[in-house]
């Protein structure tokens, strides 16, 4: 039983002196209250409550931190990036395409991004692909070897990073089709 699991147990346990007070009703919908808070239905659980306050017209500030807390983690889980604050960016939590595209094509999936709600999407300098790559347990999604940076090493060629345990970068020719993931800088 995880931490969590065990202090809505105990929340239970704990409460059922002041179910002896109250009825059936109001005892079924704090154990729904309860149940989806545990499960992570945190709107669910918002829901019950009110109904609670409403039988019983008392307030758990126990359960309203709760509740709190929960959507508070749902909307990190909803974001679509992941920042890496120490680097100074986010990092798109899926590739811009679920294919090969060309670096033109990259450029512009991560230039007309919108995710979250920014407009700075770009593609990824060669040392932010390593660091996608040292945080990759971090970084979701990770589809594939081979990903477009916007470095340049000569004219034509653009770096991309092998995500093995390598840590090697490589130089292709922008006429090579590789992955795209967005980045965009941290305010």
């Amino acid at each position: 039983m995880n931490k969590k699991n065990l202090f809505f147990a105990a929340m239970i346990l704990c409460s059922t002196a002041a179910w002896s007070q109250t009825d059936d009703t109001s005892k079924e919908v704090f154990k729904k209250i309860t149940e989806a808070l545990v499960s992570g239905d945190c709107d669910r659980a918002q829901r019950n409550y009110n109904i609670w306050k409403t039988l019983t017209e008392q307030t758990n500030p126990d359960i309203e931190a709760e509740i709190r807390e929960c959507s508070a983690s749902k909307k990190e889980e909803a974001k679509e990036f992941v920042e890496l604050k120490d680097a100074g960016i986010a990092v798109a939590k899926k590739d811009a395409s679920s294919t090969y595209v060309d670096l033109a094509t990259a450029n512009e999936l991560c230039k007309n991004s919108r995710l979250g709600g920014y407009a700075n999407w770009r593609l990824p300098q060669k040392h932010e692909l390593y660091t996608i790559y040292t945080n990759k347990n971090i970084i979701p999604n990770l589809l594939g070897m081979y990903y477009w940076s916007s470095t340049k090493t000569g004219e034509k060629t653009l770096f991309t990073m092998i995500l093995t345990t390598s840590k090697t970068l490589e130089a292709y020719d922008t006429i090579h089709s590789l992955l795209c993931r967005c980045v965009r800088t941290l305010p």
